[in-house]
């Protein structure tokens, strides 16, 4: 009854694509509190089965959330909702907008379209720090390829990080700079 509960509906007529209609109706179960952080979501197949879509959809919008940092998979165990993501309920800003379009004799779905275009027109408020880790990053590779040339390459044991690859942080990688500074100080 997953379905039922999250509310998840498919309109196979509509313009939006089902893997988008899917991912949102996760993302709105997610951000209004019925799926709590800690729940765990239903095995990819059997939901794909019980919201009768192809399994690679469901896959992609899984992917999507995950790349939002509203959920994660975690090999052998399933997926779950992160404890660590920032959940806002919008229901109520999304009836007063729908009220209002009813109200002014537009269709929801014609507003929603509307808002989709002009945000995309909107030019995305740059990364402070882009530059600064893309220059790090750069610096890295370079200090990378002197130390496998100049110094023996440690023993160490690989590092685990819980949640998977991820992008450092510019400290991270300020941290990094200097260890192969001083690996290569020490050479």
């Amino acid at each position: 009854m997953f379905v039922k509960d999250v509310g998840i509906r498919i309109d196979r007529e509509g313009d939006v694509p089902v893997g988008v209609q899917l991912a949102w109706s996760l993302r709105r179960a997610i951000e209004s509190g019925t799926l709590r952080p800690g729940d765990r979501l239903p095995p990819l197949r059997e939901l794909a089965v019980g919201v009768g879509v192809n399994a690679n959809t469901l896959r992609a919008a899984y992917a999507k959330l995950e790349a939002d940092g509203l959920i994660e998979t975690r090999h052998g165990s399933g997926t779950y909702v992160t404890t660590a993501s920032e959940h806002r309920d919008l229901s109520p800003l999304v009836g007063a907008a729908s009220r209002a379009a009813r109200d002014a004799g537009v269709d929801p779905r014609d507003l929603a379209a509307a808002l989709y275009v002009s945000s995309a027109d909107e030019p995305e408020q740059p990364d402070s720090d882009a530059h600064r880790r893309r220059a790090l990053r750069e610096e890295i590779a370079v200090l990378e390829r002197l130390v496998a040339e100049l110094a023996p390459p440690p023993v160490l044991e690989p590092e685990r990080h819980p949640r998977g690859p991820r992008i450092l942080t510019t400290a991270e990688l300020e941290a990094v700079r200097a260890e192969l500074i001083a690996r290569l100080a020490g050479s």
